[in-house]
């Protein structure tokens, strides 16, 4: 679509015939982040959830199988801590040695 396609060389992003692999590492990062955004929000929702069930008890009000939701809570921020290392994983691995802009 773009075959003899004059760019100045001062407009080049990255180096000559290496577009693809720019483009597609930038999609990774940006899945990264995505992922990050993703994990906050997890994590937003997780602490309203525990903040509402203390806010119940502080009322008299008594959460049906209590000791259940308390297991179910710490398994919820069990995945969310995981989900945080999988993603602090993904970011300190880009960009790839070697690989920086082209």
């Amino acid at each position: 679509m773009f075959d003899d396609v004059f760019v100045p060389e001062g407009h080049l992003v990255g180096l000559e015939g290496h577009g693809l692999k720019a483009a597609l590492t930038s999609l990774t990062l940006g899945r990264v982040g995505i992922g990050a955004c993703g994990v906050g929000i997890a994590q937003a929702a997780f602490d309203y959830a525990a903040d509402y069930k203390e806010i119940l008890k502080h009322h008299g009000v008594t959460v049906q199988l209590e000791e259940e939701s308390d297991e179910e809570l710490e398994e919820v921020l069990e995945g969310i801590t995981s989900l945080r290392r999988h993603i602090f994983r993904a970011s300190v691995g880009f960009p790839p040695e070697g690989n920086r802009g082209g």
